[in-house]
C-alpha cells in the first residue's frame, strides 16, 4: 500500500512526485518514460518558472534529470479504472 497514485507523467504528474517524495511519501507514478508527447514537441518554452527559452526536448531532458537524481521511477503502465473502496482505493493498470 502506498500514500498516493499519481497518473499521467506530464509536468503536474512530475511535479507531484517531486513534492510527495521531497515530504517522504510513498507512492507511485504512471505514465510514460518518455514524459508528455505534449513538452517533447514544444518549439520553445519561455513561461515555466526558472527555466526560459528551452524547447521541449531540453525541458523533457530537465525533468527525466530530476526524476533520476531523485530516484523516482515512472511505471510504464496506463491506468484502466480508480475505484473507491471505502477508505482506500483500487488503481487497475493495463
Amino acid at each position: 500500500m502506498v500514500d498516493c497514485i499519481i497518473v499521467g507523467s506530464g509536468v503536474a504528474g512530475i511535479s507531484a512526485a517531486l513534492t510527495l517524495k521531497a515530504n517522504g511519501k510513498s507512492f507511485l507514478l504512471f505514465g510514460s518514460a518518455e514524459l508528455s508527447e505534449k513538452i517533447e514537441k514544444a518549439e520553445l518554452i519561455r513561461n515555466y518558472p526558472g527555466l526560459s527559452d528551452v524547447t521541449g526536448r531540453e525541458f523533457a531532458a530537465a525533468l527525466k534529470g530530476q526524476l533520476a537524481d531523485a530516484k523516482i521511477e515512472i511505471k510504464n503502465e496506463k491506468v484502466g479504472g480508480v475505484y473507491a473502496m471505502k477508505d482506500k482505493f483500487t488503481v487497475l493498470t493495463q
